[in-house]
């Protein structure tokens, strides 16, 4: 019936990506190019923040972006006291 070659299983597996069931917990953001909900594990694959997709829209109330907001937070943080050391050392 279908054969198991590798550019099967590849289609198989871009096609799922976007066309497949998810819980709407699960859900962090809408692609409004496919029409459909994304999950935190798709939105990795996909780049969709590296690219800086115009058609993401994130679902803000969702955990996984309070967590990416309170890292980005704690990496200014600490750039601002490795830079307040090195002033205080160089002067």
């Amino acid at each position: 019936m279908y054969s198991t070659t590798n550019k099967m299983s590849t289609k198989r597996k871009i096609e799922g990506a976007y066309h497949s069931w998810i819980r709407k917990t699960q859900a962090v953001g809408w692609c409004k190019l496919h029409r459909c909900c994304l999950t935190q594990n798709q939105l990795k694959q996909k780049g969709c923040l590296s690219k800086q997709c115009k058609w993401l829209v994130k679902y803000v109330g969702h955990d996984y972006w309070k967590r990416k907001e309170q890292i980005k937070s704690l990496r200014k943080a600490r750039k601002e006291r490795l830079n307040n050391i090195l002033k205080n050392r160089l002067f």
